[in-house]
């Protein structure tokens, strides 16, 4: 009879197995699992380092945006505003201190939305003049602080600024949903006569 086949093989570890089966001695494990745990340790340094760096970067960035926040002297901007002291908030804009367009207070308001909840209107046209597009959405904000407060003469600037960009029918319908009260409306008209034909300002009234 033929001499039997052995199904041991010689296995890459040196240890004699069954064939298709691989059984490294205590030693040879003891040296993967030391070198896996070695892998481990040095994905997780690699891991905190990652972290850090980004935790740096992170901290960086909110240092800087609150420095910046920190340099504009809202508390003076506020009191000035309510005060009347245009000058005071138009030197900053001027120097390059504060954008009275997108800088933002603690709560979130521009200089022009607080130029716009005080009243003053030398500061809301700066703004306009600036380029603050009459229909955006931070002049509508402006025209919301201003009706809040009942500025008047606020409230009509903003209005006349939209109608000179062709918000009228938006204008007509703001008007008699939002301040038909406390003689805006009227004043409004009013303006609205010496700009155009009694044809076409009758509908506002």
């Amino acid at each position: 009879p033929a001499p039997a086949v052995s199904t041991k093989v010689q296995n890459p570890f040196g240890a004699t197995c069954e064939s298709g089966k691989q059984t490294p001695n205590a030693d040879q494990i003891k040296q993967l699992q030391e070198q896996v745990a070695s892998l481990q340790k040095k994905l997780q340094d690699y891991e905190s380092l990652m972290d850090g760096a980004l935790d740096k970067i992170c901290d960086d960035e909110e240092k800087e945006e609150i420095a910046a926040s920190t340099d504009i002297p809202w508390d003076k901007i506020k009191v000035s505003l309510e005060a009347g002291d245009d000058e005071y908030v138009i030197d900053l804009i001027h120097a390059g201190q504060v954008d009275p367009i997108n800088d933002k207070d603690d709560l979130g308001a521009t200089v022009f939305h607080r130029s716009c909840q005080n009243g003053r209107i030398k500061i809301v046209k700066l703004c306009i003049n600036m380029g603050l597009d009459a229909s955006s959405e931070v002049a509508r904000e402006g025209l919301e602080y201003a009706q809040r407060e009942v500025q008047h003469q606020v409230m009509e600037y903003l209005l006349l600024q939209r109608l000179s960009g062709g918000e009228a029918n938006k204008i007509v319908d703001d008007c008699h949903t939002m301040w038909q009260e406390d003689g805006v409306l009227d004043a409004f008209v009013d303006e609205m006569k010496v700009m155009q034909p009694q044809a076409e300002y009758d509908k506002f009234a």
